[in-house]
């Protein structure tokens, strides 16, 4: 069983702000072209890998404002013109646009770029947005900047990617930006090819993997590479690999609709699977839900290969609904902070009847506190010293 060399698909990886910056920066190392627009210098100095990095604005950032990153950006839209933007778009047949979607530069510019991209292209270019949702914890602005972007991307004929941080809520926050992050590299891999094996029962080819990313939906992709048979569930691969999905997956839940447009299937698997292998299309249709099209790759190991590769499947579903239930509880969580907030009454106080206090009973202890005033020189500081413990005079007044 052989491999091919070349990538399916050329996949090249934008990143916005400072979540999709580092999305991309992780993308570089695996082998992905990738660039990173920011308004913050600060954000891209802290990119590590092989990618070209583009401030915008004054470098110091959006305070996280989506209406300032717009305009920002607004600013700088003929960055699309440059000659090393235009050469990453012409070598690619796809190009994905990562960003957190509760920050600000990249909640407020990434779908701005999308659209920018897709026209410029004339369509001749899948461009993909991927958005990750805030967690649960953090304040109304993040929750209200996500919400403004799916309503933008909902307006929209797009094919997307969606993550959730929230996922991972039970766990140190870098660590969660990891784990979404490696799902977001595993899921291009996925897309590009890597999984894929020679079979001679036909395969998934450049346009086929076009066609099924392009359908208009959310996408959602998943991977196990080191699958044992000891794993699989029910007698059922397709069972299987939807249970790793909802439980190690960072994609954001799926919808309970089974609402499907294509699917791919990928698989290198030897004879210990081929008693589950009959029921993989039939199982497809009934556990994601009936669809249209459905693209195979489907490679059977046998004892005799040169290169086994080791036991892998993945699935690629496109044209799938919003994830409605987590839209709904986003929207209710930045309701209900929107309600604490305006809600809160005003303390009455009793400052302007309360006399002074008794200055025996005050807390005597350093201050710490910076008000912003000058420093005064060692020269300045014994001069006054000196004054003071003199009465203000001089050796030379004596």
């Amino acid at each position: 069983m052989s491999k091919s060399k070349e990538n399916l698909l050329n996949i090249g990886v934008i990143g916005m702000g400072n979540a999709g910056g580092m999305m991309a920066n992780l993308a570089s190392k695996h082998g992905f072209d990738a660039m990173a627009i920011n308004a913050s210098e600060k954000d891209l100095t802290l990119l590590d890998g092989d990618i070209t990095k583009i401030p915008v604005g004054d470098g110091r950032g959006t305070g996280k404002s989506r209406d300032e990153a717009k305009e920002f950006f607004f600013n700088r839209i003929n960055l699309v013109q440059d000659p090393t933007v235009v050469e990453f778009i012409e070598k690619h047949d796809a190009i994905v646009v990562a960003s957190s979607i509760g920050g600000g530069f990249g909640s407020g510019s990434s779908l701005i770029l999308v659209d920018v991209l897709t026209k410029m292209t004339g369509g001749e270019k899948l461009v993909i947005p991927a958005g990750v949702i805030p967690f649960d914890d953090e304040g109304y602005t993040a929750q209200n900047h996500a919400i403004e972007w799916l309503k933008e991307l909902d307006a929209m004929e797009a094919s997307y990617l969606l993550y959730d941080n929230n996922i991972f809520g039970n766990i140190p926050k870098q660590k969660a930006h990891e784990r979404v992050n490696e799902q977001f590299v595993y899921d291009l891999m996925v897309m590009r090819g890597d999984t894929l094996y020679d079979t001679t029962s036909g395969g998934i080819d450049n346009r086929d993997m076009m066609t099924a990313l392009s359908i208009p939906g959310r996408i959602v992709t998943d991977w196990i590479p080191e699958i044992e048979e000891a794993d699989v569930i029910n007698g059922s691969l397709v069972a299987t690999i939807a249970k790793h999905l909802k439980e190690k997956s960072a994609h954001a839940e799926l919808s309970d609709d089974k609402v499907i447009k294509a699917s791919a299937l990928i698989y290198s698997l030897d004879e210990d699977f081929d008693n589950y292998k009959p029921s993989l299309k039939k199982d497809m249709q009934e556990i994601f839900g009936a669809h249209l099209n459905d693209y195979d790759n489907l490679a059977d190991i046998t004892g005799d290969e040169d290169e086994i590769p080791t036991n892998s499947i993945s699935i690629i579903l496109t044209g799938l609904s919003a994830p409605n239930l987590r839209i709904n509880r986003l929207v209710s969580r930045r309701d209900k902070l929107e309600a604490d907030i305006l809600g809160v009454k005003k303390s009455s106080s009793k400052l302007s009847s309360a006399k002074t206090g008794n200055s025996a009973l005050q807390l005597k202890s350093k201050s710490f506190a910076d008000g912003g005033s000058k420093s005064i020189s060692a020269t300045d500081f014994l001069k006054g010293y000196v004054a003071a413990k003199t009465g203000g005079k001089t050796e030379s007044d004596k």
